[in-house]
């Protein structure tokens, strides 16, 4: 249907309407056979967000996390410099555009591969044919190994970690103190003399001359683990039974 300001002929004559329940039928209809493709892509290592661009409409609900990889170079045959990821969460809908996050054990694998997403130069994406479809169930055309796309838009981790929680295991002549973190960390810049032990929580008001407070510096300690969200560092011999002398972490609360 239309009005009559559709269009006017060359004497500015206004085009016959069409109203409701005159309408006309197509004499041709050619059904959409065109593949979409992949134009672009954006990373942000902060909160593993992924936008992905596409040459037309896709249908969100035939996406498939893991047919996607992302690789340090357009071809990758060492596994330690790419990674397949196994799911997110996805936040658009229909669109040329998709948002997803990855998922936090991909996010934190990614980071534990230190040539992997750590630039532009170092961010690649590849995929087959079943990521996605458009909304006429066309595949998309595939990004294999050799014939990625580089990132676009590329933030860089700038999140600094966080100590979540810490285990300590007294049962052994060294303690062993176990550190779990927010995202990967760099188990080599591990400075064990920054932690100090202390008799209650949340402790903002520590007076080391009231002996009714207690704490205790680690002087050293060796880690156990690579690179990781998880730590565990060995104590020295002498920090170990000092604090053993200590009415210190005699129960977890």
């Amino acid at each position: 249907r239309h009005n009559t300001s559709l269009i006017r002929d060359m004497n500015s004559n206004y085009a016959v309407p069409i109203y409701d329940g005159m309408g006309k039928q197509a004499n041709m209809y050619i059904q959409d056979t065109t593949r979409p493709y992949l134009t672009r892509f954006d990373l942000d290592m902060n909160n593993g967000m992924v936008v992905l661009y596409f040459s037309e409409s896709i249908n969100v609900e035939t996406f498939l996390f893991s047919s996607i990889t992302f690789q340090a170079d357009n071809t990758i045959f060492d596994d330690d410099s790419k990674l397949l990821i196994s799911g997110g969460t996805v936040t658009t809908g229909n669109d040329t555009k998709l948002i997803f996050f990855i998922l936090k054990p991909d996010l934190d694998h990614i980071k534990l591969l230190q040539n992997l997403a750590v630039s532009v130069m170092s961010t690649f994406l590849s995929f087959t044919e079943l990521m996605i479809n458009d909304m006429n169930q066309n595949r998309i055309l595939p990004q294999n190994n050799g014939n990625t796309s580089i990132v676009s838009n590329f933030v860089n981790d700038t999140t600094p970690p966080i100590l979540f929680s810490f285990d300590i295991d007294f049962n052994g002549y060294l303690v062993i103190i176990s550190l779990y973190f927010s995202e990967t960390v760099n188990a080599s810049s591990l400075n064990v003399s920054q932690l100090v032990l202390i008799d209650r929580p949340y402790n903002n008001t520590l007076n080391l001359s009231n002996s009714e407070d207690i704490a205790f510096g680690l002087s050293g300690g060796t880690y156990l683990d690579s690179n990781g969200i998880t730590i565990n560092v060995t104590l020295l011999f002498e920090d170990s039974n000092a604090i053993k002398r200590l009415p210190l972490c005699t129960e977890s609360v």
